[in-house]
């Protein structure tokens, strides 16, 4: 198994899509599979010490996400009913202060599209633990695309179980990867590091040569796929309006 610890849900994000583009500089890198344009990791644990995305984080610039995707992401994976109730109970232990505790919450699949990979989150109290964490499960993820936006809706779940208070969160995931055409929009991310990829091999080769694919495309529209004409459009900074913000994801 890979462990990795980051400060934050955004750090955790950006440092491990940086981390699947230079993965032969990593200390698991032996573990990493490549095949053809993606880098895969299996059985890799993350420690959040703090569940933070800034509020005026933008998707729409990274990934091209509007508030349809949000909706559709809580309508996916969060039945209300379940959730209220399982936050019932959290609350419930909080307010006796029970310093141990495990409440656990599945996340639904209602669409049916062989999604489902986020599957469920416990709320968990420590003994030696002076916050309280989240654990989640998670069978797959292509990092990039939807990373964050899951580690957005795991931040506002865990807000309405403990308000203002710090939380930890911990993500297993059965499986982590990358496209190389996808790790391209990192350039938006970070200009400076990106720029340093030019004239590299292996993986992170390959996404910089779909970076120059996609910045250098005039017929965005000619493209095969939607995906691409997405990816193209971050990076020529041709995005949608209005901007989705972390602050407009909300669970109600």
């Amino acid at each position: 198994m890979i462990e990795i610890t980051y400060p934050t849900s955004e750090a955790a994000w950006i440092g491990l899509n940086k981390a699947l583009v230079k993965i032969d500089e990593q200390p698991y890198k032996d573990k990493a599979k490549i095949y053809s344009s993606q880098v895969i990791l299996y059985d890799v644990l993350i420690h959040i010490k703090r569940s933070y995305i800034p509020e005026d984080w933008d998707f729409t610039r990274t990934v091209n996400y509007r508030k349809a995707k949000w909706n559709g992401l809580k309508s996916n994976y969060v039945d209300k009913t379940h959730l209220e109730q399982v936050l019932a109970s959290v609350k419930h232990r909080e307010l006796k202060k029970t310093k141990n505790y495990n409440e656990s919450m599945l996340f639904g699949n209602s669409h049916s599209h062989g999604k489902g990979c986020l599957l469920v989150c416990t709320f968990s109290r420590r003994h030696t633990d002076e916050t309280p964490v989240l654990n989640v499960v998670m069978r797959a993820s292509e990092i990039f695309k939807r990373g964050l936006l899951d580690f957005g809706l795991v931040h506002r779940i865990g807000e309405e179980a403990y308000g203002d208070q710090p939380f930890a969160v911990n993500i297993f995931a059965q499986q982590l990867w990358m496209g190389a055409d996808w790790g391209s929009l990192l350039y938006v991310i970070d200009k400076p590091w990106f720029k340093e990829l030019k004239g590299s091999n292996g993986f992170a080769g390959k996404v910089y040569e779909w970076y120059e694919k996609f910045r250098d495309q005039e017929e965005i529209m000619n493209m095969n796929y939607h995906a691409h004409r997405r990816a193209c459009k971050v990076i020529q900074g041709i995005t949608a309006t209005p901007p989705l913000l972390a602050r407009d994801c909300n669970l109600y």
